[in-house]
């Protein structure tokens, strides 16, 4: 998933001018994992290797996450080739680019059974991570110093914009160093990413934290036998740190309620304005907190027609194979029907059977691996509805954010991470949920995506900065349910 990914750049770019530095992992102070850097020149080039290692933990099911990354690029800073891998639950996605005109990149992605090829136009200051040092070396760690720069995410083959601010002089462990704050953020929206870096007085990086899932997690400058110690100290809960607390009692009763959902968050307007829709409506309130408005089955206003690419087949959303295409086909058979809202219906409730293992084993599985596997969790049941209405020519999109549970793995009252299918269907989008087996007012989306697994942990990046603090049915002036006991 792309939180794991995106650590290669938000805390390894940049990195030590070291020809290799080691880093231990470490979430909320226990050791999860390691990274390594590596740098070389080669004639008129520089080649910069990265890896991440993770061990993380759903629902005591531990899973080890692996994230390889090659960039090159020329001495002035301008992108030439890279190559990115991540391995998760056994799968592996891969994409590979390289320059093909000035500024242009061709990348090719790989997924099992699905390979593609485009051209990325970059920006005039796009560069890869090496020329991000320089500049970064280059202030000299002055004081209020700003640094900014286009940049590409290889795994989620994007642009970003990288920021960095030096904020000054600390004492680090007995030396003398520099604290900078960074922050990432899409060029096409979404969540951003901040963190906190530390380097040295001759420039090396020394340490590096960030919210990630309301939990720490802490880079550090290690030897390399520590760092890889770290791997095995234990796995990361990430379940568990995602929870949002529910404030009171959301009964089933009451689930297709129009309902309002207030919370705080440091998101930026923009990126919460995007996230209106015919069902999720937003808007502040005097104390400045977001208010998302959920409803079911109104008239809704139409919304515009959606892009193109939400009716064609991706990497993840492999709809144009012909084994999703037939089973579209005899998922709809005996309910053949000229509305595709019916269509959607029948499909959702073909995903729900079709599925048999539910559980947290497949990572980030794609639609025609969840086809074959049968096996998966909330994103596996949205990926591969979202791959059947495709096939059937209804454009979709994949939702995510948190749902509320009464209880989940062990905690009463609490919204868990969730993502669902959205279908335009009759002029505006309207959700479906398969895995759950409904559609219900008791959540809130946080992105909106083409099922790639950057979108959802955009969403997830945001949970460090989220509080929920009132729930109510809007026709209450009282939060909905019983007060909470926690």
């Amino acid at each position: 998933m792309r939180w794991f990914a995106a650590l290669l750049t938000v805390l390894l770019a940049p990195t030590a001018w070291a020809a290799t530095a080691w880093f231990k992992i470490e979430a909320n102070g226990q050791g999860v994992g390691y990274a390594s850097s590596e740098r070389s020149v080669r004639q008129d080039r520089v080649v910069r290797s990265e890896l991440l290692r993770l061990k993380i933990s759903r629902d005591q099911q531990a899973i080890d996450i692996s994230v390889r990354e090659s960039t090159t690029e020329s001495l002035n800073g301008e992108p030439l080739s890279f190559v990115s891998s991540t391995q998760f639950s056994g799968y592996e996605s891969r994409s590979e680019g390289k320059r093909i005109a000035a500024r242009t990149l061709s990348v090719t992605r790989h997924n099992p059974g699905f390979e593609s090829t485009e051209q990325v136009q970059l920006k005039a200051d796009t560069v890869f991570p090496d020329a991000l040092e320089r500049r970064l070396r280059a202030s000299g760690f002055k004081p209020a110093s700003v640094i900014t720069a286009s940049t590409f995410l290889t795994d989620a083959a994007r642009l970003a914009t990288m920021r960095y601010e030096v904020l000054g002089p600390i004492d680090w462990n007995g030396q003398s160093a520099h604290r900078v704050r960074s922050k990432l953020e899409l060029d096409d929206g979404g969540m951003g990413e901040e963190a906190m870096l530390v380097y040295s007085s001759k420039g090396e990086l020394l340490e590096q934290s960030l919210d990630l899932l309301g939990t720490e997690i802490k880079l550090s400058r290690s030897t390399r036998a520590s760092a890889k110690a770290a791997l095995g100290a234990g796995a990361w809960n990430i379940l568990d740190a995602a929870l949002l607390p529910a404030p009171v009692e959301l009964p089933e009763s009451a689930r297709d309620e129009t309902r309002l959902i207030v919370f705080q968050t440091s998101a930026a307007p923009a990126q919460m304005q995007a996230l209106n829709s015919a069902e999720q409506t937003l808007s502040q309130n005097s104390d400045g907190n977001w208010v998302f408005r959920v409803a079911l089955d109104e008239a809704f206003a139409t919304e515009p027609v959606p892009a193109l690419e939400f009716s064609r087949g991706n990497a993840w959303i492999q709809s144009e194979d012909k084994r999703l295409r037939d089973l579209a086909q005899s998922a709809i058979a005996g309910h053949a029907t000229a509305d595709p809202a019916l269509t959607m219906r029948a499909l959702e409730a073909f995903v729900e059977r079709h599925i048999e293992h539910k559980d947290l084993s497949q990572g980030y599985a794609s639609a025609l691996e969840a086809a074959r596997s049968r096996r998966g969790d909330c994103t596996e049941h949205a990926l591969l509805l979202a791959a059947l209405g495709r096939a059937l020519n209804i454009p979709t999109r994949v939702a995510a954010g948190f749902a509320y549970a009464a209880a989940f793995a062990g905690r009463p009252q609490v919204f868990v991470p969730h993502a669902w299918t959205q279908a335009y269907v009759n002029g505006r989008w309207r959700s479906y949920d398969a895995a759950l087996g409904r559609f219900d007012t008791r959540r809130i989306a946080l992105s909106f995506g083409n099922g790639e697994p950057w979108d959802f942990a955009g969403a997830m990046s945001a949970r460090g900065s989220i509080k929920i603090v009132q729930v109510t049915l809007e026709n209450q002036s009282t939060p909905a349910g019983q007060p909470s006991r926690q």
